[in-house]
């Protein structure tokens, strides 16, 4: 795709004036996130989740959504798909605050 000189020059000059208002309202809201994650910690989030059964309830229907996809269900058939629910669930769990962590593999492997 080529684009004229003029109108880079043009996208350029808007993207410039607009720049600072972009970085100030991603600074914002990073600064907002960032509060709300020291004051709710990460059980906040973990426990707007569900807690385990949300986390659970979550993946459950993600690998539905995994079997009905027919352009990668192949990928996930039978005892390969049951074998990744465990793991993927304590491994959310553990991302989103949870008690658990990576129990498959001894660390450093």
């Amino acid at each position: 795709m080529e684009v004229d000189a003029e109108t880079i020059a043009d996208a350029s000059d808007v993207l410039g004036k607009v720049r600072a208002d972009v970085t100030a309202g991603c600074t914002v809201r990073l600064e907002v996130a960032r509060k709300k994650s020291e004051s709710a910690g990460t059980d906040g989030l973990f426990g707007a989740l569900g807690g385990a059964q949300g986390i659970s309830a979550f993946i459950a229907k993600h690998f539905e959504n995994i079997q009905a996809d027919p352009r990668i269900m192949h990928f996930f058939t039978g005892a390969k798909l049951e074998g990744m629910k465990l793991p993927v669930e304590t491994f959310m769990a553990s991302l989103f605050g949870g008690a658990g962590g990576d129990t498959q593999r001894p660390p450093g492997k």
